[in-house]
């Protein structure tokens, strides 16, 4: 199987996330409130962050309008749930106050190591259909596997067509 690398397909960045953690019941429609009243969001993520190379060629392709994504996915009955947004950049530093307030109720934008800044986010219906056109970045595993086996919260991953 071919191996993607940076410059065959854009790069896009998948995370983990629940709403289990009990900051807020929908992490999603919490995100997608904001977007709808400021015409875009923060989501930030704690934990490890992308690499270099991705987070760069990220940036690129906004900058230049290549659609650029971020999957959010969390375990849900009968397999995963899975949300996509159109990302305008990537940061590591805490940007001006746009996220949902349950950030600042529990000082979540304190210890978030990862910024995206997303103008669009929907849930995706047939989600076991998207994740199966997802790849880890550099590799021919599936994010199906890495879901499955990985503790990681974060890949960048390429999506096939």
């Amino acid at each position: 199987m071919r191996v993607y690398q940076l410059d065959d397909l854009p790069v896009h960045i998948l995370m983990k996330y629940s709403d289990r953690l009990g900051f807020v019941s929908d992490t999603v429609k919490a995100h997608q409130d904001v977007i709808k009243t400021a015409g875009y969001v923060w989501f930030g993520k704690i934990g490890r962050r992308l690499g270099r190379e991705p987070f760069k060629a990220i940036n690129r392709q906004c900058a230049e309008g290549i659609p650029t994504y971020l999957f959010l996915v969390q375990k849900a009955p009968g397999g995963y749930s899975l949300a996509r947004g159109v990302i305008k950049e990537i940061a590591t530093s805490p940007p001006a106050k746009c996220y949902p307030e349950y950030y600042s109720e529990h000082k979540l934008h304190t210890v978030m190591r990862v910024w995206v800044k997303l103008v669009k986010l929907e849930k995706i219906k047939d989600a076991n259909a998207e994740l199966q056109r997802l790849y880890r970045l550099g590799s021919s595993d599936q994010i199906m596997n890495a879901l499955t086996f990985s503790m990681n919260p974060m890949f960048a991953v390429t999506r096939r067509p």
